[in-house]
């Protein structure tokens, strides 16, 4: 399976025979056999890279990435410069910066999903709840192997 980063490492450690390539590089392996699934980021993302050319089944959720997030990040010095009505127009310019953003990505995930089930016959499943608690058990082993 195509993964990358902590999820390459939860995958690994839970027995997956773990590939990292590029994004680009993705489908055209999967064509040529050399992976047999892949993780690469959403289902709006996923359609533009082709997966549902070579995978007929998709299954989500997964609990390596149960959410995104945006960061601004400011030095403290700056910020402390703006005076208090200058920082709470920052505060909500990103704030409503970040809540248009979510929810275009929640509207352009739901049209792929329903492109992959009727314009490409891929089944979406749910993922099995034994596979999500084992990479929530996988996640916490790493994560006090990294801790210490």
């Amino acid at each position: 399976m195509r993964a990358v980063g902590m999820n390459a490492q939860i995958l690994s450690a839970a027995g997956a025979a773990v590939v990292s390539m590029p994004g680009g590089e993705i489908v055209p392996a999967a064509q040529r056999g050399v992976v047999d699934a892949a993780e690469w980021c959403c289902p709006a993302e996923d359609v533009k890279l082709g997966f549902h050319n070579v995978w007929k089944y998709y299954y989500m959720p997964s609990m390596h990435e149960m959410t995104e997030v945006g960061d601004l990040i400011i030095s403290k010095a700056s910020w402390k410069a703006l005076s208090p009505d200058l920082q709470e127009i920052v505060k909500m310019a990103a704030t409503d910066t970040y809540v248009r953003w979510w929810l275009w990505y929640g509207r352009e995930n739901a049209k792929a999903l329903a492109e992959m089930r009727t314009k490409h016959g891929v089944s979406v499943r749910r993922t099995p709840t034994d596979v999500l608690i084992k990479q929530l058990q996988t996640w916490d082993a790493i994560r006090d192997k990294f801790a210490k």
